[in-house]
């Protein structure tokens, strides 16, 4: 049986958007609608069954009724999930549609006719490929720019907010991978040279590179190319900006990767992100490393059992004397749990595993300790195969990755 795996893009504070309107966003990475389709669409290489939607709205004065749809090439498919008007909570349909390799992707929010605006903070879905154990890994949001003739360093998952240390964007495999068809959307270039897109193992170049050609907008993939590195291997994207008199915007996405083994690893990643002494914050699974006080706002909803694996966190700046620590919660009780020591930084993890059932409401907590601030880049962990299936989970970035 192909692997099944729930995917999620998150955005705390949420995206609000207006009556009567049509926008788009991204399958993975942050939550971002838009009324630019192109911006959001990413080219999927396998063809996948995308089934069990879910959207959760924080706010909502549109007085009519709203939908949210996927879409396959630009036309609307299932599931297709009806938000009740004036109405927040979560909204879910069961709808499946099959869609074959090469399809454009994206997710279709159609607001009521009537009334003022709605908030939401999650959008998910599963996606099963049909014969093999496929996924994506996304890290995406909106348009990112570059000044010319720079490099700069992003995580594999999240937001594609980027890093001018390269350190803070990696991100420790624990397992064997091989990873491929890597690719890179550029919606806007004034760049009169090549720029490149690289995955980089340990700080060294792989022969994955997406090649951005000067003065082109697009979608730019290495489909040739793979890579397997080893057991521990620190990873991340390097991006390389082209000369030229302008900036260069950059919209992360379609980065697959295939896995030899029945796990998967997700993350919601981005730039550093300050985390007040003494406070708890909860985080989307995927979608970026904002935080909010209210845990409902981050939780996404699994339709399928989850066996969830080695949590861990990147700490960059630690000023509290006093422990801190990061959650995979599960029904707002801690699934997993990985301590972070006093006045430390780097990566701290919980290599253990637990099962979520089906139905759970599942998000990240970060209690930071008493006496001072703290600062991280991104939050992970690992899928394994569950009892019954292989399952994965992964929400929020439009960066992609294919896992089997």
């Amino acid at each position: 049986m192909a692997n099944v795996w729930f995917h999620v893009s998150g955005r705390i504070g949420g995206n609000t958007v207006d009556a009567n309107e049509s926008n788009f966003s991204g399958i993975g990475g942050r939550i971002n609608f838009s009324s630019n389709e192109s911006n959001s669409q990413i080219t999927d290489q396998t063809g996948f069954t995308v089934d069990d939607g879910f959207i959760r709205v924080t706010a909502n004065t549109v007085s009519a009724n709203s939908t949210l749809r996927f879409r396959d090439d630009g036309a609307d498919v299932g599931p297709n999930i009806t938000i009740t008007a004036s109405t927040a909570g979560t909204f879910t349909d069961s709808t499946a549609a099959t869609f074959t390799a090469g399809s454009l992707i994206n997710w279709h929010l159609t607001t009521g006719a009537t009334g003022t605006s709605m908030t939401i903070t999650v959008v998910a879905c599963t996606l099963e490929h049909a014969t093999d154990d496929l996924s994506l890994i996304v890290c995406g949001f909106g348009s990112n720019t570059r000044d010319i003739s720079t490099t700069f360093y992003s995580q594999l998952g999240g937001r594609n907010e980027v890093n001018a240390t390269e350190s803070d964007a990696q991100y420790t495999m624990n397992g064997t991978y091989t990873f491929k068809n890597m690719g890179i959307d550029i919606n806007s270039n004034g760049n009169t040279a090549a720029s490149t897109m690289t995955l980089r193992d340990d700080g060294v170049d792989t022969s994955l590179v997406a090649t951005i050609t000067a003065s082109t907008n697009g979608i730019f993939e290495d489909t040739i190319n793979t890579v397997t590195p080893v057991d521990g291997s620190l990873l991340n994207y390097e991006l390389t900006a082209g000369t030229g008199m302008h900036d260069e915007t950059l919209v992360f996405r379609d980065m697959y990767m295939h896995q030899d083994s029945a796990s998967h690893i997700a993350m919601a990643g981005g730039a550093a992100a300050l985390k007040s002494d003494g406070t708890t914050n909860f985080l989307c699974l995927e979608g970026g490393p904002s935080s909010s006080g209210t845990e409902s706002n981050a939780e996404a909803q699994t339709p399928i059992a989850l066996n969830i694996a080695d949590l861990n966190v990147k700490v960059t700046v630690n000023a509290s004397p006093a422990a801190s620590s990061v959650d995979f919660r599960d029904d707002n009780a801690n699934a997993l749990s990985a301590s972070i020591t006093s006045s430390t930084t780097g990566i701290f993890e919980n290599t253990g595993t637990a099962l979520v059932a089906a139905d759970s409401q599942v998000n990240y907590r970060l209690s930071v300790g008493a006496g001072g601030d703290l600062t991280i880049t991104n939050i992970g962990y690992e899928l394994n195969q569950p009892v019954d299936d292989l399952t994965y989970l992964w929400v929020t970035p439009n960066m992609i990755g294919v896992i089997i």
